[in-house]
């Protein structure tokens, strides 16, 4: 007799915790990865927001000019669970618009592209903190 409370006991415990195992897994995969183009003056910049949209912004600058962005790999397990990592290639770099303009290849508007991006994640996540980081 004993037995037969037994092993319905076991069961229960057995199934409750697979539930919860599974219940915690949903709610570690709360991550975004989007990719989309930011259009900008006479160009559109490739960018990539992956992470914990519920989390703070942080935005990567990649080396350059004419790097591109590959922070993605290095930061996959640093900051991707507690950040929304938006990652971009700047202009003529990467997965961005080809261009040949070699006179927009400068430091102000490198500044000003950065800003248009700033603004456009700004306007996609509102009341989102935003934190830069830069790599080379």
């Amino acid at each position: 007799m004993k037995q037969f409370f037994i092993l319905p006991l076991i069961l229960s415990f057995l199934l409750l915790n697979i539930c919860n195992a599974q219940k915690l897994n949903l709610t570690e995969n709360k991550q975004t990865d989007i990719e989309f183009f930011i259009p900008i003056e006479k160009t559109n910049l490739y960018t990539r927001v992956v992470g914990n949209p519920e989390k703070p912004i942080i935005i990567t600058l990649h080396g350059g000019p004419g790097a591109f962005n590959v922070d993605h790999e290095f930061f996959r397990n640093v900051f991707e669970k507690d950040y929304l990592m938006v990652y971009f290639d700047q202009r003529g770099s990467g997965k961005s618009d080809e261009f040949r303009d070699k006179t927009m290849f400068t430091t102000d508007q490198f500044v000003k592209d950065l800003d248009d991006v700033i603004n456009y994640i700004k306007n996609k996540y509102p009341d989102k903190k935003i934190n830069l980081l830069g790599t080379s």
